[in-house]
């Protein structure tokens, strides 16, 4: 069964593992002394609904479903997933201002700062690798 999947199917399930990845870097960055994440809760929710999103497209390709039902879960696990991103990235540029310009000292903030640069790669690699997959053909190969 997996021998006939197309390489969208691959890059499919490495977005998958890229936002569970990602996800688990959240929660580090956003557990740091002092440098929680504003709304973080919110893109918690964004991200484990993108890994399901991202999942059900997996096993909707797997199984043959139609290719618009397939596209369509992609496109928004990549939309919560840039949701995620969005967040992640306002709330520790903030921290990098603070750092370049007043608190360079505060190893604390060097810790938020590049664990959250950790996952913001991770959200952009799944990001990538989703929009990939979307523009490849999907289905089985017969």
């Amino acid at each position: 069964m997996l021998k006939n999947q197309r390489i969208s199917f691959y890059a499919a399930s490495a977005a998958c593992i890229l936002t569970v990845i990602a996800l688990i870097l959240f929660f580090v960055t956003n557990n740091t002394v002092s440098y929680a994440i504003l709304n973080a809760q919110w893109a918690i929710l964004c991200l484990i609904a993108a890994i399901a999103a991202c999942a059900g497209s997996v096993f909707a390709q797997m199984k043959d479903v139609n290719e618009l039902i397939v596209s369509a879960l992609r496109l928004v696990a990549l939309g919560l997933i840039m949701v995620a991103f969005t967040t992640t990235l306002i709330d520790r540029a903030v921290v990098a201002g603070g750092l370049f310009t007043w608190n360079g000292l505060d190893t604390y903030a060097w810790q938020a700062f590049y664990t959250g640069i950790a996952c913001v790669v991770f959200q952009i690699l799944s990001a990538l690798f989703l929009v990939a997959s979307g523009c490849m053909k999907q289905g089985i190969k017969e």
